[in-house]
């Protein structure tokens, strides 16, 4: 049975929320023992996807980020599962909207992509007023 569960959270990524985001992590995991995330995890994502934003030099409000480190052999036999952080930038830094449980994506050997399991999305840029 392929179990999926989540839990919007809509936080901001600082310190004082660290209690809160451990709670949810915890609730979304249920019994899961493997490919877990805690609160931890979600300041190195966090801190990950800005470090992608200032290397690009891109607009950072508006840019999306899904987090799940890890990858599964394409020869493994089950669904595994695992955490997932849905994450959004904005004015004042990164907001933590989702916790999810869900299946863990599968790769050839289960080695991880170049980017460490974060897919960051940049907002469009904007449009030249072309009307003269």
């Amino acid at each position: 049975m392929i179990t999926r569960r989540s839990k919007t959270v809509r936080l901001r990524i600082q310190e004082q929320n660290r209690e809160k985001f451990d709670a949810a992590l915890k609730e979304v995991n249920g019994r899961g023992r493997t490919r877990r995330l805690n609160a931890e995890d979600v300041f190195e994502a966090a801190e990950i996807a800005e470090g992608y934003l200032e290397d690009a030099g891109r607009r950072r409000i508006g840019a999306t980020a899904i987090y799940q480190p890890w990858r599964v052999p394409n020869s493994y036999d089950y669904v595994a599962h695992g955490s997932r952080l849905v994450m959004h930038r904005s004015r004042a830094g990164w907001v933590l909207d989702e916790v999810l449980w869900c299946p863990v994506p599968s790769s050839r050997g289960g080695v991880l992509p170049r980017h460490g399991g974060l897919r960051l999305t940049l907002p469009p840029e904007p449009q030249a007023d072309t009307a003269a």
